[in-house]
């Protein structure tokens, strides 16, 4: 059954980053590889995925600037989870804490670009997509020395 959510998942995701029409301004996406379009090949990592063409921009990338960013933009990396330890076995990767703080310089960068309140309104408008916690569960899979319970605590 997990599977098919996360098939699922990401299917709506790409569905709504490749068909959105005018009414949606910009999408941003948080999450791991389940969305990750690109930003892991700018990391040293073995978990790494392919750029796709047509897809809001991966955050690493150098061309994600400028104009760009009025777009949307993929936060996403292969590896990570909700837990910022998640992943650190396949070396470098962005955390769910860094996307977050990945995405306000990328709302700063915007406001500096089109001014606050035409910021505001696109921010407004946007879809933001998040998928992940997959990682998370294969951790927990692999630690059975701790309680699902506590699991789920932390």
């Amino acid at each position: 059954m997990g599977i098919i959510f996360q098939i699922l998942v990401v299917y709506f995701l790409l569905l709504v980053s490749c068909s959105a029409n005018k009414s949606v301004p910009a999408f941003f996406t948080f999450g791991d590889s389940l969305v990750d379009v690109g930003n892991n090949n700018y990391l040293q990592t073995v978990a790494k995925e392919l750029g796709f063409v047509n897809f809001t921009p991966p955050y690493l990338a150098p061309t994600t600037v400028g104009d760009v960013l009025l777009q949307g933009v993929n936060y996403a990396s292969s590896g990570s989870g909700i837990l910022n330890s998640t992943g650190s076995i396949f070396g470098d990767r962005i955390n769910f804490d860094t996307q977050i703080s990945n995405h306000g310089r990328t709302v700063r960068a915007i406001m500096s670009r089109i001014g606050i309140p035409a910021a505001q309104k696109l921010l407004r408008r946007a879809i933001y997509g998040v998928a992940t916690g997959s990682n998370d569960i294969m951790v927990k899979e692999s630690a059975p020395a701790m309680s699902e319970e506590a699991y789920l605590d932390l």
